[in-house]
């Protein structure tokens, strides 16, 4: 799973380096995620709410969904940034 401010890092674009990576929506979907893993391997005597687990679920699928177009377009990264440095 990803850690703590790795998704928000990359959604930031760094001018001149490489643009975005993922948009915000999809960063805080994958932290959404993250957040609720960590509560789920350490909870102890707290129960899980049937509402918060269907709606963690289908933040799942979303990102499931939406992370194959985010990584064609991540592939494309090191061939624009190859370029540039050639030009």
């Amino acid at each position: 799973m990803i850690r703590p401010g790795i998704a928000d890092r990359m959604r930031i674009e760094v001018p001149g380096i490489r643009p975005g990576l993922i948009p915000s929506e999809l960063a805080e979907d994958l932290d959404e995620l993250r957040r609720f893993r960590h509560r789920f391997v350490n909870i102890c005597k707290s129960q899980l709410r049937a509402d918060r687990v269907l709606e963690v679920s289908e933040i799942a699928v979303s990102v499931s969904k939406d992370s194959g177009g985010f990584h064609t377009e991540f592939r494309l990264v090191p061939k624009l940034l190859i370029s540039a440095c050639r030009a």
